[in-house]
């Protein structure tokens, strides 16, 4: 793959991380698309300036966090100052989720905006960061697969992959997640059309990515990131259990489960004309 741009150009002295650049271009995407989705819902998009600073503030800091906490906490232990070595990689989806919602909520109730509401126009636009992201990873090397003899497998030849599993055909697993990730969020948005409960798109995205994190897990062979306590798990398929039945109890308790699903039932339905 291709960890740097325009290598062969300009050689080593000036090195441009395709990482970096998928990550600013799926933060640019994701901010274009909850202004489009605000508008389309005929709202000011106005808040969304100040809120997304503090959501993307709150995904770098959620996502390190949870990198030091539950993949290599003896490492920083031993090592404290390197957890602000930001520049060294080191960074979690779900830790980034986690962080990005709680700056969205407290800058939501601190401002006296529909915290719900805010998130559901949110929800499209972070699939479609993700599903972008996942592209870097997968031109960096990182999140790699397991080994495959599959014909769409891939090899890692580049000496500057983050992979340390080279010339051996592995699980295009990022594109998988991209693929999946994708289709979630064509679902997401033609359930947001429906215009259904507060809060209700903002769930099915953090469901239908879970599932889709569930099923990808399989196929990586990145082991470091460790397992699920008392599992043969992986730490993310059970935070994506998890998730999933802290939201649908949560939509259980306040009865909005099965609009949820008729929704979503209305909104994956063939559209016919005449």
């Amino acid at each position: 793959m291709y960890p740097y741009l325009f290598e062969s150009w300009i050689g080593d002295s000036v090195l441009i991380p395709t990482y970096g650049l998928a990550l600013a271009l799926a933060f640019t995407l994701g901010y274009l698309e909850a202004i489009r989705q605000t508008l389309l819902h005929q709202e000011d998009p106005k808040p969304l300036e100040g809120l997304f600073a503090c959501v993307l503030l709150g995904m770098v800091v959620g996502s390190r966090l949870f990198h030091v906490v539950f993949e290599d906490w003896f490492y920083y232990f031993k090592h404290p100052a390197d957890i602000f070595s930001l520049w060294q990689g080191g960074f979690t989806l779900y830790g980034g989720i986690a962080g990005g919602t709680v700056a969205a909520v407290l800058y939501c109730r601190r401002k006296g905006l529909p915290t719900l509401r805010i998130l559901d126009r949110f929800a499209p636009a972070l699939l479609l960061g993700i599903a972008v992201g996942r592209l870097g990873c997968f031109a960096a090397g990182c999140c790699w697969g397991k080994p495959t003899s599959l014909p769409w497998a891939v090899s890692y030849l580049h000496r500057h992959s983050l992979t340390p599993v080279r010339d051996v055909p592995v699980h295009p697993v990022q594109l998988y997640e991209v693929f999946l990730t994708g289709l979630l969020f064509w679902v997401v948005q033609r359930y947001a059309r429906q215009s259904p409960r507060q809060g209700n798109v903002f769930a099915v995205a953090l469901v239908g990515y879970a599932v889709v994190r569930f099923f990808t897990e399989f196929f990586r062979g990145d082991k470091l990131r460790g397992t699920f306590p008392a599992t043969s798990l992986s730490t993310s398929q059970g935070l994506s259990i998890l998730l999933v039945l802290a939201v649908l109890t949560a939509l259980m308790r306040k009865g909005q489960l099965r609009d949820l699903f008729s929704g979503l039932r209305h909104a994956l339905r063939p559209r016919t004309n005449g």
